[in-house]
């Protein structure tokens, strides 16, 4: 009679090994499939929204001015850190020139300078949240101070939100 030798203990650790490790592998494939169908599900919405819409007729609200069409542009849908920073810095650069203009032009060029001095250091500290509303002065200040508070939460928000995007895909 033939006999098979038997295998060592070693070899069938081995192989048990091998076997647990292409398992794993096998199990590790199938989560990131079931992830990635997971995020393009999430991605697709709205693309999805924008095709109901667009048999309604609203494809430019979609597409254009919906929140989540701007949230695409500002920050790449979240992908993109550095864009949320650069349109802070427009928001803080630009802000003085409107507190300037509804505030009344001075007339001359280095009392202009200096008063886009003095509303920038305004703007930060309102962009910022650190400054406080007056409320006696003209109405078009008063919205502009207003909406730039509110402009800073977003844009702060959308750093926040694309910052732990990032790590969270690079540890």
């Amino acid at each position: 009679m033939c006999e098979r030798p038997e295998k060592s203990k070693e070899q069938n650790e081995k192989e048990s090994s091998k076997e647990s490790i292409a398992e794993q592998q096998k199990l590790e494939r199938k989560l990131r499939e079931i992830e990635r169908k997971e995020k393009a599900h999430v991605l697709s919405l709205r693309e999805r929204i924008a095709f109901q819409f667009k048999r309604a007729g609203l494809w430019l609200y979609v597409n254009v001015s919906s929140p989540l069409a701007l949230y695409k542009y500002f920050s790449k849908d979240g992908e993109s850190v550095w864009r949320p920073l650069a349109w802070s810095a427009i928001i803080i650069f630009v802000m003085p020139l409107l507190f300037i203009v509804f505030g009344g032009q001075p007339t001359y060029v280095n009392k202009l300078t200096d008063e886009y001095y003095n509303n920038l250091k305004l703007s930060l500290s309102l962009f910022f949240q650190m400054a406080q509303v007056d409320l006696k002065v003209p109405m078009g200040i008063l919205l502009s101070s207003i909406l730039e508070r509110i402009l800073g939460l977003l844009f702060s928000a959308l750093e926040v939100l694309a910052l732990r995007r990032m790590l969270e895909r690079h540890p």
